[in-house]
């Protein structure tokens, strides 16, 4: 299984080293080679968490989800369901991962503006890249992890890294790290993330752990009617199926699908299969963990609300939860509240595992260097809001300074699930998981772990996976 080496020659002792080592290729390892769309699972990254970041979106900020054709072209963009639900809040269109509202929402922010805010958590999006890139861009699950870590420990990117340490035979030690540098305010990672608490338990159900703070995104890409007319089984498959996920702890991204897409889609039946591989391996992490099952703080820039659930582009503070929705703005951007003073307690869990056939681990140093700020970090705790100012991948992360392993499978299950994609181009796109699975997962606490393992499981199957750990204690 290859891993990137970070410098051109590694000092191993006095006498040896190894030379350009960088363009050396022992074996696929999917979890940091694929080039396939990752869907939905782009939406926090490229087209929420920008809005929230540069516009000060609320949670209850509302779009709209209506009939949209790309300008300057007749391409009309539509869901897996080819439905529309009119005005729905950024949190319903998030977690029912709705497209049509999320290529608003980066209209809205821009695309060049957002594409910068992408990149800095490890994406690669070109200048030339169009708009559709706002329902999935060529992304690996090492990158997928790496970017939801930053969501999960309050906005701090660590690049990935594959070696933590290197012990030669004459008893020296080399160890390795990656310095964290600070890509969002923590009003946005926390915002994010209470979102997408939301998918496990209400949208991806088959992903959920109970009892365990987590959060995370389904992804899901379909067919172009060309591909479809030059092989008619692929009607009614998926490209790719994905699954981010992650906890205070791990950030996982998990990637299913075949290494030649065009002779085989995934069958609906097997499109949440990321998302099971996703919760089965967050399960074994957490459980080998000695970690507690935190969860994330809710920073003094983000004020939480009880508003009135009436569709109201001017969100209304309502004096109780009843008839109410617990939504969360960015302080100074929140409606006038005449309740203060009227407690009511609310609750999200947030956590993800990473799970998936291919792993890489990173390891993550607790420095950081700031670049976006919010004066607070997390002062508050999640649950407990005020009535009036209320509530509110595979690969996985892990925010504290500890190093993960990276190992690779591949894995195919068979269950059946209905999760919602984006398509590129404005097609409709399919729900779930499907056959071959590439995974990633970040860990972020001070120890290391080093091995990377390479398995194949099922005929049909294949993935790829990264574990990624890193020394973070920033609230996640």
């Amino acid at each position: 299984m290859p891993f990137p080496v970070q410098s051109s020659k590694t000092q191993l002792n006095d006498d040896v080293s190894l030379i350009n080592l960088s363009n050396i290729q022992f074996g696929l390892n999917r979890a940091v080679q694929t080039s396939r769309s990752n869907g939905s699972t782009m939406k926090p990254i490229l087209d929420y968490g920008p809005a929230i970041e540069y516009l000060n979106w609320s949670t209850y900020h509302q779009v709209e989800d209506t009939a949209y054709t790309y300008a300057g072209t007749d391409i009309e963009l539509k869901d897996w369901d080819e439905q529309y639900e009119g005005q729905i809040s950024m949190r319903d269109a998030l977690v029912n991962s709705r497209n049509i509202p999320a290529i608003r929402t980066l209209s809205d922010v821009g695309l060049t503006k957002a594409k910068g805010f992408a990149n800095k958590l490890g994406m690669n999006l070109k200048s030339s890249d169009p708009l559709s890139v706002g329902i999935g861009a060529e992304a690996s699950s090492v990158q997928g992890a790496s970017a939801y870590a930053a969501f999960s420990n309050g906005g701090t990117y660590y690049k990935p890294t594959y070696i933590s340490k290197i012990e030669t035979a004459d008893g020296i030690t080399h160890k390795y790290s990656s310095k964290g540098k600070r890509v969002m305010k923590a009003s946005t990672a926390y915002m994010i993330t209470d979102v997408l608490k939301g998918v496990p338990t209400s949208y991806a159900t088959y992903a959920n752990i109970s009892g365990l703070h987590q959060a995370g995104k389904t992804g899901t890409t379909n067919y172009s009617s060309d591909a479809i007319a030059t092989n008619s089984a692929l009607s009614g498959t998926a490209k790719d199926a994905w699954y981010n996920g992650y906890t205070k702890n791990y950030s996982m991204s998990v990637w299913t699908g075949y290494d030649s897409p065009n002779s085989s889609g995934i069958a609906m039946s097997y499109q949440s299969v990321a998302g099971k591989v996703y919760k089965a391996e967050m399960e074994y992490l957490q459980s080998k963990s000695n970690s507690t099952n935190p969860n994330w703080k809710k920073p003094s820039s983000v004020v939480k609300l009880n508003i009135l659930n009436n569709g109201s582009t001017t969100p209304t503070v309502a004096s109780s939860s009843s008839g109410a929705t617990s939504e969360l703005f960015v302080k100074g951007y929140a409606p006038n509240n005449p309740y203060k003073g009227t407690e009511s307690s609310s609750s999200t869990s947030n956590s993800t595992s990473e799970s998936s056939s291919n792993d890489a681990t990173t390891t993550r140093p607790s420095s950081s260097s700031s670049e976006s700020t919010d004066t607070d970090n997390d002062t508050t705790t999640d649950d407990s809001t005020t009535t009036g100012t209320g509530s509110t991948g595979n690969t996985s992360t892990d925010n504290n300074t500890s190093t993960d392993n990276t190992n690779t499978n591949n894995s195919g299950n068979t269950s059946s699930n209905n999760n919602t994609g984006n398509t590129n181009n404005g097609g409709s796109t399919n729900t779930g998981d499907t056959s071959n699975s590439g995974n990633t997962d970040t860990n972020t606490n001070t120890d290391t772990g080093s091995t990377g393992d390479t398995s194949n499981q099922g005929s049909t199957t294949q993935g790829g996976s990264t574990t990624q750990s890193g020394s973070t204690n920033v609230s996640n």
